[in-house]
């Protein structure tokens, strides 16, 4: 089962995920014939529910009548991906964008 696992004030939180929603991931190795290449790994972007967890770590980014102040939308936060317990990703986890159809809130996120 996949889970994402992020620190918001010193406390490791799980983000609810959707059940059926895929993360595709590009995964990179070292480049040997130049060393001096960089190669990262990422996933492409993919959904969240805005359920009570996320809203809370996202510091209800959505709501334009509140005012964030624990969550800057501009900035990266740490997040590693688990696949059994195993960590499979470690890098952080951006917000791309929020929308709401149909009264239901959904997070689009990037993980690098």
């Amino acid at each position: 089962m996949l889970r994402i696992r992020t620190t918001v004030n010193n406390e490791n939180i799980f983000l609810d995920l959707y059940k059926n929603e895929p993360v595709l991931l590009s995964l990179s190795f070292a480049e040997l014939q130049d060393i001096t290449k960089k190669n990262s790994n990422f996933s492409k972007a993919f959904s969240l529910p805005g359920s009570k967890l996320n809203n809370q770590v996202f510091n209800f980014f959505y709501d334009l009548n509140t005012i964030p102040t624990t969550f800057d939308p501009n900035n990266k936060f740490s997040a590693t991906l688990l696949w059994d317990g195993y960590e499979i990703m470690v890098g952080y986890i951006r917000l791309n964008g929020v929308t709401i159809s149909k009264g239901e809130i959904i997070y689009q996120v990037t993980n690098s």
